[in-house]
């Protein structure tokens, strides 16, 4: 059976015994910069 990912088609990379979403943005999103109050929660 797959996963909902896997059906919306998702693949996924074995890491050892796990099993890691390989997961990508699109152009538009790549491009977001972090304010000041996003970088202070990155740090706590």
């Amino acid at each position: 059976m797959k996963s909902s990912f896997e059906q919306n088609g998702g693949t996924y990379r074995q890491v050892g015994d796990f099993n890691i979403p390989n997961l990508t943005l699109s152009p538009e999103e790549s491009n977001i910069t972090l304010g000041r109050w996003t970088l202070t929660d990155l740090n706590r």
